[in-house]
C-alpha cells in the first residue's frame, strides 16, 4: 500500500461511540475507514472494516442479519462529508460547500446520550 495520513479530532463523546472529525491529508480509497479501524474505532455501520470475522461470515452467508445489524448500529456507514473546498474549474476561485449531519445519524447519536 501507499502511505496515507488522516487527521482525527473527537468532537463529542457519547455512551458507546464518538463523533469524530476526520480530515484526509492524502486521497486513498477507504482511507478514513481503514485508519479508524486500525485505531480500534471502526465507523458505525461499516460492514467491511467494522465487523468481527464471525459476523462478517454470517453477513456473507446472508444469515444472522439481525445480529449483524445490531452490532453495526446502523444499516449504512455513519460517514458524512460535512465540508469540501475546491477550486472552480474555470475561475480558479475557491468554492466551499457544507452539509449538516443527516437525520439518521443525528437520531443514532441522540439515542446514545
Amino acid at each position: 500500500g501507499k502511505p496515507s495520513w488522516t487527521g482525527l479530532r473527537v468532537l463529542e463523546r457519547f455512551r458507546d461511540v464518538a463523533l469524530v472529525e476526520a480530515t484526509p491529508l492524502t486521497g486513498r480509497i477507504n482511507q478514513v475507514r481503514v485508519h479508524l479501524e486500525l485505531c480500534g474505532h471502526p465507523v458505525v455501520g461499516d460492514k467491511t472494516y467494522g465487523l468481527p470475522a464471525r459476523l462478517l461470515r454470517l453477513m456473507i452467508a446472508d444469515a444472522g442479519g439481525h445480529e449483524v445489524l445490531s452490532h453495526l448500529g446502523l444499516a449504512r456507514h455513519a460517514l458524512h462529508h460535512a465540508a469540501v473546498k475546491f477550486p472552480h474549474p474555470r475561475s480558479g476561485s475557491v468554492l466551499s460547500c457544507r452539509s449538516e449531519l443527516p437525520a439518521d445519524i443525528l437520531s443514532f447519536l441522540a439515542e446514545r446520550r
